[in-house]
């Protein structure tokens, strides 16, 4: 099959990398769970460790001409930052025979590995929000870090930052817009987009039973996933920060979210044709979000078809996702 450039999702390489949709029931069980997954758009590396790329960080003023004078020189300001990628394992074994008794050893391998498939979504999904490699070098850094102040400086990633007010047991909703020249994922170069894993074969696994060294025959699993995030051009995410969720929960009309995804929605409104945008807030979010929907009818709120999927809530024809990997005890955004 050809090769793919630019962005694609994990479902869109697995259709050029594999003939018998090993790698499609993968991704399958990894995106169960985690819809964030079913988003992201990744991008092979320029690096062995991960991506280095240029950013805008400034937009170049022109200036009126008159007839037989000049102009000044501008240009955009950049800067070029680098994104590492982090690398999540595990290793799996089941028994030998157990695997021998039923027919298709591989796919019976792969079932009882659902769990271990499963956490490397969840991990993946909590990374790409919570994920700060200057506090775990091991990992990538997520959005949380990379909007963490709010601020009204139009040239700093702080004014996407949309305040709710609150002070305690908080959350956020993120609305991103996935793409080449946005946000994407980042896999090393010359590797592969996505979850690998490798068939170690038979080994004898060796256990202690009391005072005695018992051993049976094992089928080893090596997982592995090298990825990261690039956000290229920050205007293209928003944030709605100091969300308090006890609050919500004990009086959903009280707070209107409405205002705040307007607000929210207005700062990319620029990068919407120029990607996949979504939102992203925790299920029990969402299920007030419907609440207020019902009582009160916004007009900006309706169902959407997804790609031949359930039909979606959607704000603004703006798909809204539930992600569980949202905590709902962040700190405030100050």
């Amino acid at each position: 099959m050809g090769e793919l450039y630019g962005a694609h999702t994990l479902q869109e390489f697995s259709r050029r990398m594999d003939s018998n949709d090993r790698i499609a029931k993968v991704i399958e069980i990894i995106n169960k769970k985690n819809d964030i997954l079913d988003d992201i758009m990744w991008v092979e590396g320029n690096l062995l460790t991960g991506h280095k790329t240029t950013i805008r960080t400034g937009i170049p003023t022109p200036a009126w001409r008159m007839l037989n004078y000049g102009v000044p020189q501008i240009k955009s300001t950049t800067m070029s930052i680098t994104d590492t990628c982090g690398m999540l394992e595990a290793y799996s074994e089941v028994d030998k025979k157990l695997a021998d008794l039923n027919g298709n050893k591989n796919d019976f391998m792969l079932s009882e590995n659902k769990a271990i498939i499963e956490g490397f979504g969840q991990k993946l999904a909590e990374t790409l929000f919570y994920g700060n490699n200057i506090v775990n070098p091991e990992a990538f850094t997520g959005l949380a870090y990379r909007y963490s102040q709010l601020s009204t400086d139009e040239n700093k990633s702080g004014y996407n930052i949309v305040d709710f007010g609150d002070s305690t047991n908080l959350t956020s909703i993120w609305i991103a817009v996935w793409g080449d020249d946005t946000m994407h994922g980042i896999y090393p170069k010359g590797s592969k987009a996505g979850l690998s894993l490798e068939n170690l074969g038979q080994k004898t696994k060796e256990t202690i039973n009391g005072s005695e060294t018992v051993m049976h025959e094992v089928y080893r699993t090596h997982y592995s996933w090298d990825c990261g995030l690039t956000v290229r051009n920050w205007r293209a995410v928003a944030r709605i920060a100091n969300i308090n969720i006890n609050a919500l929960i004990a009086d959903p009309t009280k707070t209107n979210l409405i205002p705040a995804l307007n607000s929210a929605v207005e700062k990319i409104e620029d990068f919407i044709t120029g990607g996949k945008v979504v939102i992203y807030m925790h299920p029990t979010l969402k299920t007030i979000l419907k609440n207020q929907m019902m009582n009160k009818g916004y007009a900006q709120l309706s169902y959407k078809e997804l790609e031949g999927k359930m039909p979606l809530l959607s704000f603004d024809g703006i798909p809204i996702r539930s992600c569980r990997a949202l905590s709902l005890a962040e700190s405030k955004v100050v």
